[in-house]
């Protein structure tokens, strides 16, 4: 894949605003109490003056641990997720997600769902962090929801047996399928749910699967029909009768070792067969086959 994604570095707004308003009452407050001692004025006199100021004070400060105690509440939340063993790890893993809220779209608190969704796939401390920041880069590119890119990625790495460190590949891979077909990056996350794992298990590659489902989509498969019709012809093509059939136009399934030969293969046979064919007998064909 060529194409490189440019994200713009953002900072998480509501963390920012709680920073500089806590700032910015801190001075108020520190110039107020100079002013006492400057003027002298009386105990009762300022504090009538300084009672709307130290509403607005109580408020700010009640907001920002609310906020904080949320944000706890959702690292404790990735941490259930964990095995015990990986609990001395989350300090990284809070570290990564204040880290991420100050360059990507997404608060803290949304990082640390990522993180638990992740985790909640059976992922290690260690692989949460190296593919929390992937699928922050998949969201921000594509608009996408999080938990529709978080499911896409743990499904492939599980089915397809790659390394957490290969998520930027699996991301580009769902953005640049999804460009060159009708179907979102949503769209295609979903369908990874019906066809991954028996791609996998055909031994095909995680590209052939995307451009699959890129092409299905391209060809009237709406939504998550594409997942789902993508494996209901690998259950087909693989179905002895089929197979049976298929070969004795000639056309090869399975290599010596019983293994099947990959779609784009089988797909590519099926193309010279069936040139100088109508589209009326192209179909009949392949209705009897499938």
């Amino acid at each position: 894949i060529d194409a490189i994604i440019r994200l713009r570095d953002q900072f998480t707004p509501t963390l920012r605003r709680a920073r500089d308003e806590l700032n910015r009452l801190s001075a108020t407050n520190a110039k107020a109490s100079r002013s006492i001692t400057g003027v002298g004025d009386s105990i009762n006199a300022v504090s009538e003056k300084l009672a709307p100021l130290a509403i607005g004070i109580t408020g700010a400060v009640g907001g920002a641990v609310l906020a904080f105690s949320d944000l706890d509440d959702a690292a404790r939340k990735v941490q259930t997720r964990l095995d015990e063993s990986d609990w001395n790890k989350m300090p990284q893993i809070k570290q990564q997600a204040m880290e991420l809220s100050l360059h990507y779209k997404q608060s803290a608190q949304d990082i640390y769902a990522i993180q638990e969704n992740i985790a909640s796939a059976g992922f290690s401390a260690a692989q949460v962090l190296d593919t929390t920041e992937g699928i922050l880069r998949g969201v921000d590119a594509s608009g996408a929801q999080a938990e529709t890119v978080a499911n896409a990625v743990t499904t492939a790495l599980i089915a397809f047996k790659l390394n957490a460190k290969d998520t930027n590949m699996i991301v580009d891979q769902l953005v640049m399928a999804s460009n060159a077909s009708k179907s979102s990056v949503d769209e295609l996350g979903e369908c990874f749910k019906y066809c991954a794992g028996t791609a996998a298990n055909l031994h095909m590659s995680l590209s052939e699967t995307n451009a699959a489902l890129a092409i299905m989509a391209n060809n009237g498969a709406d939504g998550t029909t594409a997942g789902t019709n993508l494996d209901a012809l690998l259950g087909k093509l693989t179905d002895a009768k089929v197979k049976a059939s298929l070969e004795d136009m000639g056309i090869q399934v399975a290599d010596a070792q019983g293994n099947f030969i990959g779609l784009i293969k089988v797909i590519g046979q099926l193309d010279q067969k069936f040139k100088g064919m109508g589209d009326v007998e192209k179909q009949g064909k392949l209705r009897m086959l499938f």
